[in-house]
């Protein structure tokens, strides 16, 4: 979110005066409510790219306000630029930080809040956009609890930007002004032709690092410089447009005010291409607004130029910072729903202003009255609402700080967790399996229906740790030949059995282990990660372009290895999310079938080397304890539904096992009942993330492991 200097207009080389441009504070009130309806409703799918937006306003007024001042007084007081900076982003910035670290230990796990706080360390530094990539983040990834402060990258890339730019503009006026004899409508043109370089090479970067490295080209200021670097070209050109003919001026406007609204819904982050070469559509489109209205009046876009697009233009660098902790924090306090939108639109609104009014506004002029006005130097002093503002987020801030270290034990959240009911004792409305599945069920069910939290085990603040070890521990998620004979378990004296398919899959494996090892059996793990275990095309998050290519030939080797082996036992498993990451030709086409004919032909290549092949669906996709889990929960605020991705994967996952004479387990009940799925069982968390099992719950499914896996029949 940039948080340049006040809208003004460029004024062409010579002109007095700058003005106020009413079409760029409207343009900011576009940009931001863009991303909050896209960030707490998720619509429009392309409601992210007003950060772009706010990328090309911030380029052009800042270079714009460099090169007025060098045009003006001969030099660039860096000085100035940068107290100018840290007044316009720290105040209002470093409250919204503190104040989100103060709530995160109120609200959320410790493991989440101490994260929160490292998030706010380099948050205030300037360098979250680097945090979050280093953290392999996926801004569109919704699988892990997300960062409150997850929006200050786009800060960091607008500072680390502005520690770049004034210096190297001022190298080109210093070696321009050595020489006496050039025009000093040179210097302008040495800065664009720089710029334009720039420009160009970050665009070519955004190009090839958004198919290769995705992740990392969202967040990198490499591949974000192109979008400020228009905004600065516009800036440095400003003396061109005011030959405009001023009938062209609204049809410019109304031109690119049509194409940002269109990216929002054109866009989408499933689409990939982002921000290369996607934000092209949305920072192309400002800049013709923005153009526009440079050198000449601007007229007839109403939709920008109005008093409330304006009023919402002035607060929305306040409303871009306050607005993600409010929907995070949120959405851990409040189920989804009415009451949760009208609260967050509330509270978005209401400390948006408060901030503006009595902190971000006070601060920004404060020490910028005619000097006629000024007290003395030493005894100038923040206007007295400013000082009250600040005094009161101070003793809020404070106070919060003070609460969030006092020591907090689970006790508080512990109430007393009832045995499960099981077989005769249970309902009478649901069909009671026997043995071991008659009591998981019951376990199920009493969590489905608990009104307080048991003591967990593995805690929420342990959750970390508890990932299947074969994966986080041996590193046999992403098998290779090299790999295979490392990620072989068990001794092989009763027989061979092999384990097809993603992460989902290896984290089934201290269960699976329970089971083989005792009987016997070498388990050859054959994962990868995000390959689903059916030879087909599917692209993967963080991963590069090459992706599905590599998957394919994964897979092949896995298969090949099979009839090298030729084992007694194959399971195969995959992430309820295959489905939608399976490329196709266009979107008519049929991915569930697609997958199940895919995962047919794995099935039938593992029979044929006489091995008894075994289906595990995956669980369903739930909340993680680590996002649900706060001390104003309960239990039911972390139970979700059987969610459409699981049950149209687990649907194509029969129907290939059927036409395959493959076993297909229905394992729904181990983690479900009456449609509602706990996120723990028995008092052990079921999912790390909402996705993977915890080691502890795998292992827990031992019995009924035991019986699908190895049944009497089966010998």
């Amino acid at each position: 979110m940039p948080s340049g200097a006040a809208a003004a207009q460029i004024a062409p080389q010579g002109a007095k005066k700058a003005a106020f441009r009413p079409d760029i504070q409207g343009l900011r009130m576009v940009a931001v409510l863009a991303v909050i309806v896209d960030h707490l409703f998720h619509w429009p799918s392309g409601g992210f790219v007003g950060v772009d937006v706010f990328f090309v306003i911030s380029g052009f007024l800042i270079t714009g306000l460099l090169l007025r001042e060098h045009d003006r007084t001969g030099t660039i007081s860096f000085r100035g630029f940068y107290v100018r900076r840290v007044k316009r982003i720290l105040p209002a910035a470093t409250t919204v930080v503190i104040a989100t670290i103060a709530v995160s230990y109120l609200v959320f796990s410790q493991v989440r809040a101490e994260t929160t706080l490292w998030d706010g360390i380099w948050a205030t530094f300037f360098a979250a956009n680097w945090h979050f990539a280093l953290q392999g983040t996926d801004y569109f990834n919704v699988d892990f609890a997300i960062s409150p402060l997850q929006h200050y990258w786009s800060l960091s890339v607008e500072e680390q930007f502005y520690l770049v730019w004034p210096w190297l503009m001022l190298l080109i006026l210093w070696l321009v002004g050595r020489r006496r004899s050039l025009n000093p409508r040179f210097a302008h043109r040495a800065i664009g032709v720089a710029m334009l370089l720039i420009t160009a090479a970050s665009f070519v970067w955004a190009m090839w690092d958004t198919a290769n490295n995705p992740t990392w080209a969202y967040f990198s200021t490499f591949t974000r410089a192109w979008e400020l670097g228009l905004g600065a070209l516009i800036a440095i050109t400003a003396s061109w447009y005011s030959r405009l003919p001023s009938m062209m001026r609204p049809v410019l406007g109304w031109l690119g005010l049509i194409g940002i609204f269109a990216s929002f819904f054109v866009i989408d982050d499933a689409n990939g291409g982002f921000p290369a070469p996607w934000a092209a559509l949305p920072v192309v489109a400002t800049a013709l607004v923005i153009v526009g209205g440079t050198g000449g009046e601007q007229r007839f876009l109403w939709p920008l130029m109005n008093p409330v697009s304006s009023w919402f233009g002035d607060i929305s660098y306040s409303l871009y910072v306050w607005h993600f902790p409010v929907i995070i924090i949120g959405a851990a306090l409040l189920p989804e729903g009415l009451t949760y939108y009208l609260v967050s639109i509330g509270a978005i609104l209401g400390l948006s202003a408060a901030s503006y009014y009595l902190i971000e506004n006070p601060v920004r002029e404060w020490g910028v009255a005619p000097r006629k006005q000024r007290a003395p130097r030493g005894q100038r002093a923040l206007t007295s609402t400013g000082l009250a503002g600040l005094l009161t987020v101070g003793v809020v801030c404070i106070s919060l700080a003070a609460v969030a270290l006092i020591p907090r034990t689970s006790s508080a959240l512990v109430g007393e967790y009832q045995p499960p009911l099981v077989g005769a004792n249970a309902p009478a409305d649901e069909e009671q399996p026997a043995g071991a599945a008659a009591i998981l069920t019951d376990e199920v069910r009493v969590a489905a229906s608990a009104s307080s939290w048991p003591e967990l085990s593995p805690s929420v603040d342990q959750l970390d740790s508890s990932w299947s070890p074969e994966w986080k521990t041996d590193g046999c998620l992403d098998v290779t030949p090299d790999k295979e004979t490392r990620c072989t378990y068990g001794s092989g004296q009763a027989g061979v059995a092999v384990l097809l398919g993603d992460s989902v899959s290896v984290s089934w494996m201290p269960g699976i282990r329970a089971v083989l090892e005792p009987a016997g059996y070498a388990i050859h793990v054959l994962t990868y990660g995000q390959c689903p275990a059916a030879v087909v095309d599917v692209s993967g998050r963080g991963k590069d372009a090459g992706f599905a290519a590599e998957c394919r030939a994964h897979n092949e080797w896995a298969l090949q290895r099979i009839a090298e082996l030729r084992p007694n036992l194959v399971i195969a498993s995959n992430a309820a999310n295959t489905l939608e990451r399976i490329q196709v030709s266009d979107e008519t086409v049929d991915r569930a079938g697609v997958y199940q004919s895919a995962f047919e032909g794995t099935l039938r290549a593992a029979s044929s080397s006489g091995a008894r092949v075994v289906v595990l669906p995956p669980n369903p996709r739930g909340k993680g304890l680590v996002d649900c889990y706060t001390a104003l929960s309960s239990p039911s605020d972390c139970v979700t539904d059987p969610p459409s991705q699981y049950t149209n994967t687990a649907a194509a996952m029969l129907a290939a096992a059927q036409a395959a004479s493959a076993t297909y387990i229905d394992n729904l009940s181990w983690f479900c009942a009456s449609g509602r799925c706990p996120a723990f069982v028995a008092s052990i968390p079921v999912t790390v993330d909402g996705t993977h099992l915890t080691a502890p719950y795998a292992a827990h499914l031992q019995p009924v492991l035991q019986d699908a896996l190895l049944p009497p029949s089966a010998g």
